[in-house]
């Protein structure tokens, strides 16, 4: 007969892993336990490719709201535009103006010149 080194016992019970050491580090879990813990199906969401648009009178109101909030946008932008114009078109009048009032100035002064040198008929002129 042979001896025994050591005396033989019951092994204790392993200590039981925490849920989520188990869950994040993927021992433990199968991939089926984990989908149908985890998965969409039990969250509650719709299947991938399916999509369930509920009515409500939000949306409507929001999308009421953001066609309003667009079209005083377009209307703004519009009045914008139309006054990039406008003040365009008063520069243009503006330097046509300055050339007229320079000839009329120049004409002005010739004609002056002119009558300066008769007998300055109108007698207002200052000798």
């Amino acid at each position: 007969m042979y001896g025994d080194l050591f005396l033989p016992c019951n092994m204790p019970e392993p200590p039981k892993k925490n849920f989520f050491t188990n869950l994040f580090t993927g021992s433990g879990l199968s991939n089926t336990e984990r989908e149908a813990l985890l998965g969409e199906k039990q969250a509650g969401k719709s299947t991938i490719g399916t999509a369930a648009l509920l009515p409500s009178g939000r949306t409507e109101r929001l999308g009421g709201q953001a066609s309003g909030a667009t079209s005083d946008i377009a209307r703004a932008r519009n009045a914008a535009i139309e006054r990039g114009e406008k003040l365009g078109q008063l520069d243009v009048q503006t330097q046509e103006m300055l050339e007229q009032s320079k000839n009329l100035g120049k004409t002005a002064a010739m004609l002056a010149a002119k009558y300066e040198k008769q007998d300055k008929w109108w007698g207002v002129w200052p000798r």
